[in-house]
């Protein structure tokens, strides 16, 4: 039952956008970036509040975080974590976005995303910026 009661997540995408709203591959107009999953629906999974967090790493794998950085615990680890947003989870599927702003400037390269609930991995995806 503990197994099976873990959140999972399908979808994982992440988009880059420019100041006007549009999605964009050119980092020089890229001012946020938004991640976009869904969890799954999960009759053994807990009711109720599940913040999940994302990890969004530039093109060298530095960790880029927001103007208010959050730490979240990970199989016994401390990680810190770019952006994070609580949803009211109810054993239904669930679709949640996660802007990251305030980010000076980005560079051109493959960025990476992950996604976490405290219990579980709930994937990954990369965005490719010219």
């Amino acid at each position: 039952v503990a197994a099976g009661s873990v959140l999972k997540a399908r979808g994982v995408r992440i988009e880059a956008y420019n100041s006007t709203d549009n999605v964009t591959d050119r980092s020089s107009r890229v001012v946020r970036m938004l991640t976009t999953l869904s969890l799954v629906e999960n009759d053994l999974a807990p009711k109720g509040p599940v913040r999940v967090y994302i990890r969004v790493k530039d093109p060298e794998g530095i960790l880029l975080v927001n103007s208010t950085p959050v730490s979240f615990e990970y199989q016994g680890s401390q990680l810190t974590a770019s952006a994070s947003r609580e949803v009211d989870y109810e054993g239904k599927e669930v679709e949640l976005s996660i802007y990251l702003n305030d980010i000076p400037a980005y560079t051109k390269g493959v960025y990476s995303v992950e996604a976490y609930t405290q219990q579980s991995f709930l994937g990954s995806a990369e965005v490719l910026l010219r």
